[in-house]
């Protein structure tokens, strides 16, 4: 359906001490549906020429690609924390450039430690309570939400 992410930004990093065990029963209650937000271009930073980063590269510009990934907006520079420059980016102009994965590492920027596969209102309510219980940042994220307020999310 659409993917809620949880937990605290580059920014936020400071406010939160959410235990392996709770993510993992976050995990249980969602039906294993909950996953580790990874940079869409990490596997460039990683290996340029893998052939994951060549599918990334054939792909970074490409709207509807990205509109199909939890860590990759359409409008790149919301990847990359405004506060801190943290960020895991390809060249906007050319993805096909190596220089970018040299000259910084990999770094989550403004994505989310989570996000959860929602499949069902039973797992809305169990995003809802575990951001209130644990007191972590949740956003909703689909192809319709500014990624201004991906940035914010719910505290």
């Amino acid at each position: 359906m659409f993917p809620l992410t949880l937990g605290p930004t580059s920014l936020h990093s400071q406010c939160l001490a959410v235990t392996p065990y709770q993510w993992a029963e976050l995990d249980t209650l969602v039906d294993g549906r909950l996953h580790p937000n990874i940079p869409f271009a990490q596997p460039c930073y990683d290996e340029f020429n893998s052939s994951a980063c060549h599918d990334i590269r054939g792909s970074y510009l490409d709207e509807v690609s990205r509109s199909t990934v939890p860590t990759a907006f359409i409008q790149t520079q919301w990847e990359a924390c405004q506060a801190t420059n943290e960020h895991c980016l390809l060249d906007w102009k050319n993805p096909h450039l190596e220089d970018p994965t040299q000259q910084s590492r990999c770094q989550s920027g403004s994505l989310p430690q989570y996000h959860i596969d929602v499949q069902n209102v039973e797992d809305v309510k169990e995003a809802l309570s575990f951001s209130k219980r644990a007191k972590v940042p949740l956003t909703i994220q689909n192809t319709g939400v500014s990624p201004r307020s991906i940035l914010r999310g719910v505290e």
